[in-house]
């Protein structure tokens, strides 16, 4: 079996040319830092509230600064995966509608989509802490009985 590829195939173009402009583990940073952050936000701000509100403490000061470090989490992953998408701006031919629908460039969708999720979550992360101004941060329901 030979591993020659067809004659045609030389002369299609690579989906993602500009792919090389941009590193991949700024790739990744822009795609995956909002949603860890969002998880850590989630698990820390339950871990320390349970804790310290059982423990009859005062988990407000720890879970405003988890908030804040989350959220700039959030946008430092929003800010890389905007910057990775200005990079990649001549990658496909089009505006920001033509890259999602037709997906042209892989790396410019790639980094539209870490874009978008990134402020998807980032606007969670921001009102969560809504919770803690409407209710406390030691919110329970009386026992029963």
């Amino acid at each position: 079996m030979s591993d020659a590829l067809h004659p045609l195939a030389g002369n299609v173009a690579h989906p993602s040319r500009q792919h090389d402009l941009v590193a991949r583990w700024k790739l990744w940073t822009g795609l995956l830092l909002a949603p860890l952050a969002f998880s850590l936000q989630v698990l820390a701000s339950y871990t320390v509230g349970s804790d310290l509100c059982s423990a009859d403490g005062a988990p407000l000061p720890w879970l405003v600064a988890i908030n804040v470090v989350t959220a700039l989490l959030a946008v430092i992953g929003m800010a890389i995966a905007w910057s990775n998408w200005r990079a990649t701006r001549n990658e496909a031919v089009g505006d920001i509608h033509a890259t999602a629908d037709r997906g042209d460039g892989r790396t410019r969708f790639m980094a539209l989509f870490a874009f978008s999720s990134s402020a998807l979550l980032l606007f969670g992360l921001l009102l969560q802490p809504l919770v803690l101004v409407y209710f406390g941060p030691c919110t329970g329901f009386p026992a029963l009985g």
